[in-house]
């Protein structure tokens, strides 16, 4: 505290004594609370702001980095908005004050990072199950900082699926065909929400056999084609099998609904397993069948001629076993008329 004694060495002069004043002083001035950047989009803008104490009547100067050079920006305020950006920018405030001896603070230099919009790379991708079954769709994107994910079903108008907010989903078990897509955003300053395409689960029954293979008779060394008929399940695969040593055993390369057994020199038995990829697609096995093997035709009994008037006829017999389709077929020959003279 000061005060101030005016007077004079003449006589009669008294001495003036001024009011008493005050000299605050103040700690230098300190920055408290840095201001902090972020992420934004392309054309979105961020607010800075810094905290500072120590001198009174605290003044600030906003700057942003233009190649080696800060330029001033903004006014006189301890907040700041960048306004719309284009482009990644450096920022620093000077904190100062107009009384004597009171030293400027700066800030940390922060950036204010600007990223593209939110754009999907990878859309996620429908498919095929049977009934009961479930199905995982994941979706890539990028642009945006801290992209949120929200995926949607239609139920004659679109919800959201509660819980499902990661960039994949599994749709749990399904028993009928169902539409999604996924919504993206960021709350990030400028970044524009975006739709995945619409994507479809197709859900079809399970496998069934509508036409078995059938089983047949052949002769020693001929072949045998059989053929299986299933629907219901996408991508429905086959797998033949014959039945050996008291196991069933898969046949190599027997994977078309068609398979060509033979040639065969020994009564055989066959089944296909058919089956799917597809979650939730119950496998099926046809019933066996059995392709039989029967000797080669012989004749036990050859057919005897013999003698007769004109106009006569004679009876021929011949006895034949081997062939599954016994009685055998014959071919009758007309022989020429023989004379005698």
């Amino acid at each position: 505290m000061y005060r101030v004694l005016v007077y004079a060495s003449q006589s009669g002069c008294e001495t003036a004594v001024s009011n008493e004043v005050t000299i605050n002083v103040a700690t230098d001035i300190e920055i408290t609370s840095q201001p902090v950047g972020g992420s934004i989009c392309t054309g979105g803008d961020i607010l800075l702001s810094v905290t500072a104490t120590g001198s009174p009547g605290l003044k600030y100067q906003w700057q942003y980095q233009s190649g080696s050079n800060w330029i001033n920006t903004g006014i006189n305020q301890s907040t700041y908005n960048t306004g719309s950006l284009t482009t990644t920018t450096l920022y620093r405030v000077l904190v100062y004050a107009n009384q004597n001896g009171c030293e400027t603070a700066v800030s940390n230099d922060i950036s204010v990072i600007v990223t593209p919009d939110i754009s999907i790379s990878a859309q996620p991708q429908g498919g095929s199950i049977c009934t009961g079954g479930n199905f995982t769709m994941s979706v890539t994107a990028s642009g945006a900082p801290s992209i949120t994910y929200q995926w949607e079903i239609n139920t004659g108008s679109w919800t959201s699926i509660p819980g499902a907010n990661a960039s994949t989903y599994n749709t749990g078990v399904l028993t009928a065909t169902t539409q999604y897509r996924v919504f993206l955003s960021s709350t990030a300053s400028g970044c524009e929400d975006i739709f995945s395409t619409i994507i479809t689960v197709d859900v079809t029954p399970d496998i069934a056999i509508t036409s078995p293979p059938v089983g047949n008779a052949i002769c020693s060394g001929g072949s045998h084609t059989m053929t299986v008929a299933a629907n219901g399940s996408p991508g429905i695969q086959y797998q033949w099998e014959i039945y050996s040593s008291g196991i069933w055993v898969p046949i190599s390369g027997a994977t078309a609904s068609t398979y060509i057994a033979g040639p065969l020199t020994s009564t055989t038995e066959y089944r296909v397993f058919v089956y799917a990829n597809q979650s939730g697609c119950e496998d099926v096995y046809s019933s066996p069948v059995t392709v039989t093997v029967f000797p080669d035709i012989t004749i036990s009994a050859q057919p005897v001629g013999g003698a007769i008037c004109t106009g006569g006829d004679f009876n021929l017999t011949v006895t034949a076993s081997g062939s599954p389709d016994i009685p055998v077929s014959y071919t009758h020959l007309t022989l020429p008329t023989i004379y005698s003279v």
